[in-house]
């Protein structure tokens, strides 16, 4: 019997099924290769919120008038959708349903130097800020947030 240019039904199965694995093996590496990228985002979040808020205690530690200006990176790895929210108990960045949190020294937030009203400053991307420390009739140290 002349076997010459003939495949087995073995070889056509064992090939499909090298490919089918293969498939599987590429698409486990590529969801890999995603999360490594949402874990290095969280950690930019994570340091820029620590960041943000050694700025919040070092300005609050420098006494009334002391200020800092900030600027916000336009990009956290290859995310711009991002925002910052400062209040009296911490800083936290949050990136696409993730979240980088930092605690600060309990303060005062206020985003109007005037009025001096306890409230939640959100910065975002790009940006420059100002932030100040600002001393009230009663004598209370504010850190006070405004875009510049």
């Amino acid at each position: 019997m002349d076997c010459i240019g003939s495949l087995s039904v073995d070889f056509i199965f064992a090939t499909f099924m090298v490919l089918i694995m293969m498939g599987g093996i590429s698409n486990l590496t590529m969801d890999r290769f995603n999360m490594v990228d949402e874990s290095k985002e969280l950690v930019e979040a994570r340091s820029l919120a620590e960041c943000i808020a050694g700025y919040v205690d070092q300005v609050y530690a420098g006494g009334n008038g002391h200020y800092i200006i900030i600027s916000t990176p336009p990009m956290l790895g290859k995310n711009s959708n991002y925002h910052i929210l400062v209040n009296s108990s911490g800083v936290m960045v949050r990136l696409e349903g993730r979240r980088g949190l930092a605690n600060i020294v309990p303060e005062m937030i206020s985003d109007n130097p005037t009025t001096l009203k306890s409230s939640n400053v959100i910065l975002l991307p790009s940006r420059n800020y100002i932030i100040l420390n600002k001393l009230d009739g009663n004598g209370e140290n504010w850190i006070v947030i405004i875009n510049q």
